[in-house]
């Protein structure tokens, strides 16, 4: 049986918290697709993903699956994380330092409403195209952006459907040579 094999078994049994954090905190490999296309998940509530080197492709298609709470992360690849999503609502507590792939990450999940990020830890040009994010939520992609990076790039949906989320953004931009610039955030530009 492959791991993949396992852990969907795992999660189509009723003690799926308890087997599968068990399951993981013994795999130091997670396979990518892990949970592809698992709509038995609602929810995954402080997993310790340590010694993840990916989470590539690792919630790709689980179109049911509602909130993530990530502990304990070092991972370099969010590739498709968590494309198809289309139920998720909120992602916490991401920590970008080591990340260098955020290929279609988010792609496919417009209910995003939480998405929270450990301050100055986003170091690579980002696409976040969820416009149901809170104003909170907003301000907490612009916080976590480094104040170190160069020649970066910070993507957002062309409109939120919250006006707070739209104030946030007013709020920490400014237009410098025709180009809008993050306030605080000199290697930082925002397209729209």
């Amino acid at each position: 049986m492959t791991l993949v094999e396992k852990v969907k078994k795992l999660i189509s049994m009723a003690k799926f918290h308890k087997e599968i954090q068990e399951y993981l905190n013994q795999s130091t490999n997670l396979q990518n697709y892990a949970f592809y296309k698992n709509e038995a998940i609602k929810e995954i509530i402080d997993f310790d993903f340590s010694e993840r080197g990916t989470f590539s492709n690792q919630f790709n298609g689980c179109a049911g699956i509602e909130r993530i709470v990530i502990e304990n992360h070092i991972a370099t690849n969010y590739a498709r994380a968590f494309t198809g999503c289309s139920g998720l609502k909120s992602v916490k507590t991401l920590d970008f330092t080591y990340v260098s792939n955020t290929s279609g990450w988010l792609s496919g999940c417009d209910a995003v409403e939480e998405i929270l990020f450990e301050t100055e830890t986003i170091s690579i040009s980002l696409s976040v195209p969820c416009p149901k994010l809170t104003a909170k939520s907003v301000q907490n992609i612009f916080d976590g952006l480094s104040s170190t990076a160069t020649g970066k790039t910070l993507t957002l949906p062309p409109a939120f459907e919250n006006d707070d989320a739209e104030a946030v953004v007013t709020a920490n931009i400014e237009e410098v040579d025709g180009l809008k610039r993050i306030k605080g955030k000199e290697g930082w530009s925002l397209v729209r």
